[in-house]
């Protein structure tokens, strides 16, 4: 089977960026994909609770995150010690990875993409 880590590391309303690369896992999934999501960097904030999409006349981030699980992608993870920025949605099931974790999560994918 094949599988695709999204690592997404984009501040979630900079642009379409975050939206596309959810999207992109929901139909990876769909078709039997093994998914994996990975926040690092801006990208950890896609992972905070109470984000005002209205204001920036754009979808919820936040609502996008917490469907995955529905499409079938129960693997989601954030990177190091950046706990206290994903606290929310789904900051409290995402696995913390440090750096040496990270490495082994990459070599266990066949594409990754970086968003």
């Amino acid at each position: 089977m094949k599988s695709v880590l999204f690592i997404i590391q984009t501040d979630p309303y900079a642009s379409s960026t975050v939206s596309d690369a959810i999207d992109m896992a929901y139909a990876a999934a769909v078709f039997d994909v093994d998914v994996a999501v990975l926040f690092v960097g801006d990208g950890i904030a896609c992972l905070r609770q109470g984000h005002d999409s209205k204001v920036l006349q754009r979808k919820s981030i936040e609502k996008k995150i917490a469907a995955l699980p529905m499409y079938g992608v129960e693997r989601l993870y954030y990177a190091g010690d950046s706990h206290r920025y994903a606290v929310g949605t789904l900051g409290d099931d995402a696995v913390s990875l440090n750096a040496a974790e990270q490495v082994t999560l990459f070599a266990e994918f066949q594409e990754i993409q970086v968003y």
